[in-house]
Protein backbone atom coordinates (compact mmCIF):
# COMPACT_ATOMS: atom_id res chain seq x y z
CA UNK A 1 0.00 0.00 0.00
CA UNK A 2 2.96 2.19 0.68
CA UNK A 3 4.10 1.95 -2.93
CA UNK A 4 0.68 3.03 -4.26
CA UNK A 5 0.56 5.94 -1.85
CA UNK A 6 4.07 7.05 -2.85
CA UNK A 7 3.25 6.68 -6.55
CA UNK A 8 0.08 8.75 -6.10
CA UNK A 9 2.03 11.55 -4.40
CA UNK A 10 4.62 11.53 -7.19
CA UNK A 11 1.90 11.78 -9.84
CA UNK A 12 0.22 14.65 -7.98
CA UNK A 13 3.57 16.43 -7.71
CA UNK A 14 4.31 16.00 -11.46
CA UNK A 15 0.81 17.15 -12.41
CA UNK A 16 0.93 20.20 -10.17
CA UNK A 17 4.40 21.10 -11.47
CA UNK A 18 2.98 20.94 -15.04
CA UNK A 19 0.11 23.21 -14.06
CA UNK A 20 2.36 25.73 -12.33
CA UNK A 21 5.14 25.93 -14.92
CA UNK A 22 3.25 24.94 -18.07
CA UNK A 23 4.19 22.33 -20.59
CA UNK A 24 7.17 22.38 -22.85
CA UNK A 25 4.93 21.82 -25.90
CA UNK A 26 4.19 24.22 -28.73
CA UNK A 27 2.14 27.27 -27.88
CA UNK A 28 1.73 28.51 -31.44
CA UNK A 29 2.43 27.40 -34.96
CA UNK A 30 3.11 29.54 -38.01
CA UNK A 31 3.26 28.28 -41.56
CA UNK A 32 3.54 29.86 -44.98
CA UNK A 33 2.08 28.44 -48.12
CA UNK A 34 2.78 29.62 -51.63
CA UNK A 35 -0.23 30.74 -53.64
CA UNK A 36 -0.72 32.06 -57.13
CA UNK A 37 -3.85 33.78 -58.43
CA UNK A 38 -4.83 34.39 -61.99
CA UNK A 39 -7.04 37.39 -62.66
CA UNK A 40 -9.66 36.62 -65.27
CA UNK A 41 -11.75 39.15 -67.15
CA UNK A 42 -15.35 38.63 -66.03
CA UNK A 43 -17.04 40.36 -68.95
CA UNK A 44 -19.64 38.29 -70.75
CA UNK A 45 -18.72 36.77 -74.09
CA UNK A 46 -21.41 38.79 -75.84
CA UNK A 47 -22.05 42.49 -75.26
CA UNK A 48 -25.52 44.01 -75.73
CA UNK A 49 -25.86 47.77 -76.07
CA UNK A 50 -28.90 49.88 -76.90
CA UNK A 51 -29.78 53.52 -76.35
CA UNK A 52 -32.92 55.61 -76.22
CA UNK A 53 -33.45 57.43 -79.51
CA UNK A 54 -35.70 59.61 -81.63
CA UNK A 55 -37.11 58.10 -84.82
CA UNK A 56 -39.68 58.98 -87.44
CA UNK A 57 -42.42 56.76 -88.75
CA UNK A 58 -40.93 54.53 -91.46
CA UNK A 59 -37.29 55.00 -90.40
CA UNK A 60 -34.83 52.12 -90.46
CA UNK A 61 -32.99 52.49 -87.17
CA UNK A 62 -30.22 50.80 -85.19
CA UNK A 63 -31.85 48.89 -82.35
CA UNK A 64 -29.09 46.93 -80.60
CA UNK A 65 -25.35 46.53 -81.08
CA UNK A 66 -23.95 43.08 -80.33
CA UNK A 67 -20.23 42.89 -79.44
CA UNK A 68 -18.37 39.59 -79.79
CA UNK A 69 -15.96 39.06 -76.86
CA UNK A 70 -15.54 35.35 -77.54
CA UNK A 71 -12.57 33.79 -79.29
CA UNK A 72 -14.48 32.67 -82.38
CA UNK A 73 -17.07 34.14 -84.76
CA UNK A 74 -20.71 34.41 -83.70
CA UNK A 75 -24.02 34.78 -85.55
CA UNK A 76 -27.29 36.39 -84.45
CA UNK A 77 -29.80 33.65 -85.26
CA UNK A 78 -33.05 35.12 -83.89
CA UNK A 79 -34.50 38.42 -82.67
CA UNK A 80 -37.76 38.64 -80.72
CA UNK A 81 -39.16 42.15 -80.32
CA UNK A 82 -41.69 43.23 -77.72
CA UNK A 83 -42.66 46.56 -79.21
CA UNK A 84 -46.04 47.57 -77.72
CA UNK A 85 -47.90 50.25 -79.73
CA UNK A 86 -44.99 50.75 -82.12
CA UNK A 87 -44.23 48.11 -84.71
CA UNK A 88 -40.70 47.14 -85.67
CA UNK A 89 -40.41 44.98 -88.76
CA UNK A 90 -37.67 43.33 -90.82
CA UNK A 91 -35.01 43.06 -88.09
CA UNK A 92 -31.56 42.36 -89.48
CA UNK A 93 -29.60 39.36 -88.20
CA UNK A 94 -25.86 40.14 -88.24
CA UNK A 95 -23.77 37.07 -89.02
CA UNK A 96 -20.11 36.16 -88.88
CA UNK A 97 -19.23 38.74 -86.20
CA UNK A 98 -15.51 38.28 -85.62
CA UNK A 99 -13.86 38.34 -82.17
CA UNK A 100 -13.77 41.95 -80.97
CA UNK A 101 -16.20 42.97 -83.71
CA UNK A 102 -19.70 44.42 -83.57
CA UNK A 103 -22.93 43.65 -85.38
CA UNK A 104 -25.94 45.97 -85.39
CA UNK A 105 -29.54 44.81 -85.39
CA UNK A 106 -31.72 47.24 -87.33
CA UNK A 107 -35.46 47.41 -87.93
CA UNK A 108 -38.09 49.52 -89.67
CA UNK A 109 -40.20 51.48 -87.17
CA UNK A 110 -43.91 52.26 -87.58
CA UNK A 111 -44.91 54.74 -84.88
CA UNK A 112 -47.20 57.63 -83.95
CA UNK A 113 -45.53 61.07 -83.72
CA UNK A 114 -44.93 62.48 -80.23
CA UNK A 115 -45.28 59.11 -78.48
CA UNK A 116 -42.60 57.17 -76.60
CA UNK A 117 -42.55 53.39 -76.32
CA UNK A 118 -40.27 51.03 -74.33
CA UNK A 119 -38.78 48.32 -76.53
CA UNK A 120 -37.50 44.92 -75.36
CA UNK A 121 -35.40 42.71 -77.60
CA UNK A 122 -34.45 39.09 -76.97
CA UNK A 123 -31.48 38.11 -79.12
CA UNK A 124 -30.27 34.57 -79.76
CA UNK A 125 -26.57 34.28 -80.57
CA UNK A 126 -24.76 31.17 -81.78
CA UNK A 127 -21.02 30.54 -81.81
CA UNK A 128 -18.83 27.47 -81.96
CA UNK A 129 -20.30 24.94 -79.53
CA UNK A 130 -22.52 27.47 -77.73
CA UNK A 131 -25.92 29.09 -78.21
CA UNK A 132 -27.23 31.74 -75.84
CA UNK A 133 -30.20 34.06 -75.59
CA UNK A 134 -29.79 37.61 -74.35
CA UNK A 135 -33.12 38.56 -72.84
CA UNK A 136 -34.73 39.65 -69.64
CA UNK A 137 -36.61 42.48 -68.08
CA UNK A 138 -33.60 44.51 -66.97
CA UNK A 139 -32.70 48.11 -67.65
CA UNK A 140 -29.86 46.98 -69.89
CA UNK A 141 -32.30 45.12 -72.13
CA UNK A 142 -34.94 47.87 -72.44
CA UNK A 143 -34.65 51.09 -74.41
CA UNK A 144 -37.14 53.74 -75.50
CA UNK A 145 -38.03 54.95 -78.96
CA UNK A 146 -39.64 58.36 -79.24
CA UNK A 147 -41.51 58.97 -82.46
CA UNK A 148 -40.67 62.52 -83.52
CA UNK A 149 -42.51 64.66 -86.02
CA UNK A 150 -40.61 65.59 -89.18
CA UNK A 151 -39.50 68.94 -87.69
CA UNK A 152 -38.22 67.46 -84.37
CA UNK A 153 -35.83 64.84 -85.70
CA UNK A 154 -32.17 65.55 -84.94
Amino acid sequence: MDKIKTLSWVLVLVASTGLIFGSSGYTSVSAEQGMSLQVVNDEPYVGYQSTDQFVQDGDTTDLVTITNRASSNIDVTDVTIEDGNFTITDPTLPTDISPGGDGTIQGIVACTPNETQPIKLAVTVKGSNVTTQLAGDTTTRIFHLTCASVKEKT
